[in-house]
């Protein structure tokens, strides 16, 4: 019987696991003890107390998502070492995820953000949040960038006289591309006035913990609902473009499927509806509209019965 966490810590040093997946996984295990109420060992690799787990997390009232992605990180560890023969497998499968439409502001709700954004007498580290917010929201929204790599942007990746905005592979979700997004003028000219300011990391004046409470009073201020997240105007600036195919471009994906199913909200995209389909065509030539003549139409012909 051997506690779990040198065993996490082994897993991850033969992976070569990224900071924040570690991260995730150690918060993983350490929900697991509470639920426990000690340290985990190896002997509670078993199917029983993983499902009286997951269990236990519905009851508190996390997500489906949550749970799946918790369960799946302790799995991991399982199966990795079950295979030194030390702990039979699991038979045990992680709670299936639950797939939830994609949420967008509507235009309506987006030029409300911005109009608290630029009206707000927040203070962020000494930084005024009527030029801080609008530079942060703009630049998420125009670019359609998350908002990990817009907080990691720098001054050297800004460049305000042609407009374009790089983001460096480092800083961007699979490390893989950089890529480079064009902003407004109006969008570059907020960057600029937070440019002034002489910050290192213009879009991140505090810590990462220390942000959210920011963000979270901005909302509140607005008026908007709970689920509005900085992801949320990544699905915003999907839903707004006319096109999935367009939307797949911004985003970036390689897949338009994952573009419609996780970005594209359906309330708000402007794409033909079958109820608008099986409506009854008008007619368009002078002989449709004699064959079945409306009200309106009779009566531009002098008709009036």
């Amino acid at each position: 019987m051997q506690p779990l966490r040198p065993i996490v810590a082994a897993y991850y040093q033969a992976r070569g696991g990224k900071p924040k997946t570690i991260t995730l996984a150690n918060c993983a295990l350490r929900r697991f003890e509470e639920y426990l109420g000690r340290e985990a060992t190896t002997a509670d690799l078993t199917d029983t107390k993983l499902r009286g787990w997951c269990n236990a997390r519905r009851n508190q009232g996390a997500t489906m998502n949550t749970v799946n992605g918790e369960a799946n990180k302790i799995l991991a560890i399982w199966r990795w070492h079950a295979r030194g023969g030390q702990v039979p497998p699991p038979d045990f499968v992680a709670p299936p995820k639950e797939h939830k439409l994609p949420r967008a502001l509507s235009r309506e709700d987006l030029q409300t953000l911005s109009r608290t954004a630029l009206n707000t007498r927040q203070m962020i580290r000494g930084v005024p949040g009527n030029i801080y917010w609008p530079a942060l929201i703009w630049t998420c929204y125009h670019t359609a960038e998350r908002i990990g790599a817009v907080r990691q942007l720098s001054s050297d990746c800004i460049d305000p006289r042609t407009g374009w905005i790089v983001f460096r592979s480092e800083t961007r979700k699979g490390q893989r591309a950089e890529i480079a997004r064009r902003v407004s003028a109006e969008t570059m000219e907020l960057v600029c006035k937070l440019l002034e300011l002489n910050l290192r990391a213009p879009f991140d004046p505090v810590g990462n913990q220390a942000w959210y409470p920011y963000w979270s009073a901005l909302r509140a201020e607005s008026g908007l609902p709970e689920w509005l997240t900085p992801h949320r105007l990544r699905s915003s600036a999907a839903s707004h473009l006319k096109t999935p195919e367009d939307a797949m471009r911004l985003l970036g994906h390689k897949s338009i499927a994952t573009t419609i199913a996780s970005y594209r909200d359906p309330r708000i995209v402007k794409e033909p509806s079958l109820i608008k389909a099986l409506e009854k065509p008008k007619p368009n030539t002078l002989a449709e509209k004699l064959a079945n003549p409306t009200r309106s139409f009779l009566r531009r012909l002098g008709w009036t019965g």
